[in-house]
């Protein structure tokens, strides 16, 4: 071996040397031993993995462990690991005489100084029992240490086994008690499928009996539509012109039977208004047929509602909640009515170039100033509808009751914004000092319905308010002059017969609907903005005070921030017609001031 190698092992053994004089394996030696001892050991390197010792071998060296890190193992199991500078390991087969029974395998790369058995009987000593004793009394050592470190491990195990039996006895008890779990949801899941299905054979023959029933509702359908295209028929073809027959024999006939002609015709004519809302509503239901509307909304709450309002109509509904949208429903139909707000206004030349007979309703609920302009620009905007979001009955009332009277052309009366066969009450306005009495009996009536307190205040202010309007503002002369309006309201005014209105109320439990109708249509859309831009703007007056009437101008802002909704009807040089509607339901009683108002002006 080269002199240079020899070296560096000798330096290795002698700096491994340094580290082992006091490991407790050479602690008891003297000195003279330990250096004998020395010399004679080897330095043995292993790579990380190699096998030192291996078990079932025959060994005569004692390995001390220098640096690194060893792993006894016992048929391949990992039983301990050795880390300690000086630690010894190869005693126990050396002790006994037999073979290794443990592998030793370098876990890192480690460094060992190797010492033959031999080699400690060819010690010199000047005592050489003395240092056989030392070697027993390491070895007994040794084995001392190697039991009290199994004994650790065997009180470890044991306490670890007696763990592991605990553990065991609480997972029997818990499988017990899961398999009794499971036993007792697999019965009930058996009684359980028991009960479905029992319900699916309930659920097939309610099945049955809702689609033998859903039959029987169409035959009632075409049994009802039936009766009421006959009921039609009766009432335009053939109880009308019986009812004006009977009329002309009354006023041309033998003066002996006019009483009793005149009996049979008033008796005609009750039959013919009793039958007379069943042929509207029908007239109108038909009419509807087919219809397609578009509404352009960006809220989808609105959307909503107005699905809900038309589903069940037979209208052809499309929505729009942008322009794109609205252009493309634009580009594939043409449209009978349109209903847009604000920031759709120019889609309307669009609309109007795919039918020139489209109509229009402005519907919005926004304030005044942000759509008042709109419709100063747009007079083909000739139904508007502004209404109040949070009041859900109102809007979808609104939406059916717009697109019907569009669709039919029949815009008066104020049944159409009430439910069916309500009883309308009806008067005649002939004077002005008849209003007191019109409105005492409109309330007493309301209040026998269990209309409350409040509310009836609000019902007469209204009505007053009406019924002065038709009385003064109104009527005029063929020239198109008002007749009374220059009048104070304290002046009587006694209407001649052309000239006299038509005072209606009605409630059918949600609603109360108070109306007045004069027979000159001269309310103007234009009059109507302006009042609307005065009142709501803060000019309140105005208006009538740069005209010379004799109204002091409130009546508008009155009639609107008083009623749930207003609705005006106007028929130019032929009729008007304003109802004002109420929300009899104490709960929904109104609480904003926002105007809420419709517009018909044909």
């Amino acid at each position: 071996m080269p002199k240079g190698r020899a070296r560096l092992r000798d330096v290795s053994i002698s700096h491994a040397g340094e580290s082992l004089r006091g490991c407790p394996f050479f602690r008891s030696f003297p000195n003279e031993v330990f250096d004998q001892i020395l010399p004679r050991a080897k330095s043995r390197v292993f790579k990380q993995g190699e096998t030192i010792l291996k078990e079932g071998d025959l060994n005569s060296e004692l390995f001390f462990l220098v640096s690194g890190i060893l792993g006894v193992y016992v048929q391949g199991e990992l039983v301990a690991r050795v880390e300690n500078v000086g630690e010894v390991v190869g005693e126990m087969s050396i002790i006994t005489s037999k073979p290794v029974s443990a592998s030793v395998v370098s876990l890192t790369r480690s460094e060992l100084l190797s010492v033959n058995s031999r080699d400690f009987s060819n010690v010199v000593s000047e005592d050489s029992e003395k240092f056989q004793q030392s070697l027993y009394r390491v070895f007994s050592y040794i084995l001392a240490d190697r039991l009290q470190k199994t004994n650790e491990k065997a009180k470890r195990f044991e306490m670890t086994n007696r763990q592991l039996q605990d553990v065991q006895e609480a997972l029997q008890e818990s499988n017990l008690q899961l398999e009794r779990k499971v036993e007792e949801r697999t019965s009930d899941l058996h009684a359980k499928t028991k009960e479905l299905l029992k319900s699916h054979q309930e659920l097939e023959q309610k099945n049955t009996a809702i689609l033998a029933s859903y039959r029987k509702l169409e035959d009632l359908s075409y049994t009802k539509q039936a009766i009421l295209n006959k009921l039609t028929d009766l009432h335009n073809k053939h109880l009308s012109s019986l009812h004006l027959s009977l009329n002309a024999l009354r006023r041309n006939g033998d003066d002996r039977f006019k009483k009793e002609i005149s009996v049979v015709s008033h008796e005609l004519q009750k039959v013919m208004d009793l039958i007379r809302p069943l042929t509207t509503a029908h007239t109108s239901e038909m009419a509807m047929q087919s219809k397609r509307v578009l509404l352009l909304e960006h809220e989808l709450k609105q959307q909503i509602i107005a699905k809900m309002a038309l589903g069940g109509t037979g209208v052809r509904l499309d929505l729009a909640s942008n322009l794109n949208e609205g252009r493309r429903h634009l580009g594939k139909h043409k449209y009978d009515i349109v209903c847009l707000g604000s920031e759709f206004i120019e889609l309307k030349e669009l609309a109007t170039e795919r039918n020139s007979n489209v109509k229009f309703v402005f519907m919005t609920s926004d304030d005044i100033p942000n759509y008042l302009l709109h419709l100063r620009n747009n007079d083909d905007l000739s139904s508007v509808v502004v209404r109040n979001d949070e009041d859900r009955l109102f809007t979808i009332k609104n939406i059916i009751t717009t697109v019907s009277k569009l669709i039919n052309q029949d815009y008066f009366g104020l049944e159409k914004y009430l439910g069916w066969g309500v009883d309308v009450q009806e008067r005649t306005v002939r004077t002005s000092d008849q209003r007191k009495d019109l409105v005492e009996e409109m309330v007493q009536y309301f209040e026998s319905m269990g209309i409350r307190r409040s509310l009836l205040e609000r019902c007469a202010i209204v009505a007053e308010e009406l019924l002065m309007n038709a009385i003064y503002d109104a009527p005029v002369d063929e020239n198109g002059r008002s007749i009374y309006n220059h009048l104070s309201r304290r002046v009587k005014v006694e209407l001649k017969p052309e000239e006299q209105g038509l005072f209606r109320y009605a409630c059918d439990g949600s609603l109360a609907a108070i109306s007045v109708q004069d027979p000159f249509g001269t309310l103007k859309r234009d009059t109507i903005l302006t009042y609307l831009d005065g009142c709501f703007g803060g000019k309140v007056g105005q208006m009538n005070e740069s005209k010379n009437k004799g109204g002091a101008g409130m009546g508008l802002f009155q009639l609107i921030g008083t009623s749930d909704l207003s609705v005006f009807n106007v028929h130019p040089s032929v009729r008007t017609e304003v109802i004002s509607l109420f929300n009899a339901d104490p709960s929904k009683s109104k609480t904003v001031t926002k105007p809420s108002f419709h517009l018909f002006y044909l």
